[in-house]
């Protein structure tokens, strides 16, 4: 309930209602807060290797494949594309053998 509107209620009427009911109760806390923006929660944001590792841990894998083996591959993956694109002059793309 907003506090603007618990201040007019009629606080001798809630009273004498809470003391006739059997199970009354009038919650006049502060409604939450809405953010319009900033979805996140509280703490640090996960690196890009961090939710690469989390996602192939959770992934459903066939039996033959070992996920340790997986896992190590995708950061060694990641590392090589992170390495090149650090490499490359700012706004070139680069190419495909990893010369812009």
């Amino acid at each position: 309930l907003p506090r603007h509107i618990a201040r007019d209620l009629d606080h001798k009427a809630l009273r004498e209602f809470k003391r006739r009911a059997l199970h009354f109760h009038l919650d006049t806390r502060r409604p939450e807060v809405v953010r319009l923006s900033g979805h996140a929660g509280p703490g640090r944001r996960p690196s890009l290797a961090d939710v690469v590792r989390e996602k192939l841990m959770s992934r459903v894998l066939e039996s033959d494949i070992d996920r340790g083996e997986l896992v190590a591959l995708g950061l060694r993956y990641l590392s090589e594309a992170e390495s090149t694109v650090g490499a490359a002059p700012i706004g070139v793309d680069p190419g495909p053998d990893g010369s812009g």
